[in-house]
């Protein structure tokens, strides 16, 4: 009986031990700590280059007379289907619990680089990533497509980057899959 509550007792040790490496916190694993500064939302990259897309339906929509009904009626349709995909985008966004907000950006529409981008944020729905950034020569200063678990943040992944400090202007260039196998491609400038 005795070697039996001992036994038990090793058991439970090995077991509570082994938890925190289980949840991501330990075993050599990267603390990683969001800040305002080193951080981007993929979602708010890609709702950026709706919003563009929006203004050039726009722009077409403002030469209607040049424009075939049907080109019209397509070109509503877009800017409706594009509309409520920036809805859901911006909803997601309200609900980064536990995420310090990237700082506010003193450029329209938000759209500048953190100045210590790391990281690029999604949630748990992408299954793959593959983000591309280049600078206003159109060279490319950096690449990734190693998506991870966020640790300590249930319902989001991450993708780390390395980007040059002070960069200025960066065009992203992103394809993600998402766990219904849709393939979302996208091209946003941002800075400047």
């Amino acid at each position: 009986m005795k070697a039996k509550l001992t036994i038990a007792g090793l058991f439970l040790l090995f077991l509570t031990s082994c938890i925190k490496d289980y949840y991501g916190g330990g075993g050599g694993n990267e603390e990683i700590e969001l800040t305002s500064e080193n951080y981007l939302y993929e979602g708010s990259i890609e709702k950026y280059s709706l919003e563009n897309r929006i203004m050039e339906i726009d722009d077409h929509l403002n030469q209607k007379d040049e424009l075939h009904p049907d080109e019209v009626d397509a070109l509503l349709l877009e800017k409706e289907q594009t509309s409520e995909r920036i809805s859901i985008l911006e909803g997601l966004e309200k609900v980064l619990f536990g995420i310090v907000p990237p700082i506010p950006c003193d450029m329209p529409n938000n759209k500048c680089v953190p100045k210590n981008l790391r990281y690029i944020l999604t949630d748990l729905g992408t299954e793959e990533i593959s983000v591309q950034v280049f600078n206003a020569n159109q060279e490319l200063v950096a690449e990734t497509n190693e998506l991870s678990p966020m640790p300590d943040l249930d319902g989001y992944k991450y993708t780390e980057i390395s980007v040059p400090e002070e960069s200025g202007v960066l065009y992203f260039s992103i394809v993600k899959i998402d766990s219904k196998g849709m393939e979302t491609v996208y091209f946003q400038k941002l800075g400047e």
